[in-house]
This record gives C-alpha cells, sequence and structure tokens, in this order.
C-alpha cells in the first residue's frame, strides 16, 4: 500500500508540474548508504552531483530528491500558422522559421525558460 501511495505522489508531482521549468522526483527510501538518487532512466547518482540530461534539463540530487530544470528557451509568441520552430538538442536552443522559406527566420516576440 505503501509503494502505491508513494507511486501515487510522485506521479502527481509529474502531473502538477509539468508545464513548470523546475520539477521534484522525491527520493525513493532506500538503505544504501551513502544516500543516491536514481533518475527515470535508472541511472543513479550521489547527493550532492549535478549533471546535464539528454532532455535540456540541469539536475541536482539532494536528500531530498532529484531536482530538474529546463534550460531551454521555448518560442510561445509568434505566428504559428506562417512559422513553425525547430528544435536543437546539440545545444538546446530553437530557431523560429517560416514554413514557405525555411530560410527566413520569424519573428517571436516572448520566450519562455
Amino acid at each position: 500500500m505503501k509503494t502505491l501511495l508513494g507511486s501515487l505522489l510522485v506521479l502527481a508531482t509529474f502531473m502538477s508540474s509539468c508545464s513548470a521549468h523546475c520539477y521534484l522526483m522525491p527520493t525513493e527510501s532506500s538503505e544504501s548508504y551513502p544516500p543516491v538518487c536514481k533518475d527515470v532512466d535508472g541511472t543513479i547518482y550521489p547527493v550532492n552531483s549535478t549533471w546535464k540530461t539528454q532532455y535540456c534539463e540541469d539536475c541536482s540530487c539532494s536528500d531530498s530528491g532529484i531536482e530538474c530544470c529546463n534550460i531551454a528557451s521555448v518560442p510561445i509568441d509568434y505566428d504559428e500558422k506562417k512559422c513553425h520552430a525547430i528544435f536543437h538538442p546539440e545545444n538546446c536552443t530553437y530557431h523560429v522559421v517560416d514554413r514557405k522559406d525555411p530560410g527566413k527566420a520569424c519573428a517571436v516576440t516572448t520566450w519562455m525558460l
């Protein structure tokens, strides 16, 4: 029952923060010493460590869990009918271009981090 409640708590945390800049994955209780964090891919990190993910997030491990924050600025205010955003995962950036002429950049008035 505790495992089910813990899983629901983690799911609720993800659902409530999916549009947020940062999110926290609470530490699973374990008997390992020293304490460690395990990410969604199963990778284990020591407490007080930091890393970048393939999803353009800066993450850190603490006693309370893993906190990850998006580092890619996302274009949110541009002419979506005329233009489209292209994501470049190698440097975590977006480029907004004209749909008919991809060599032409479009104006973006608002970016969200």
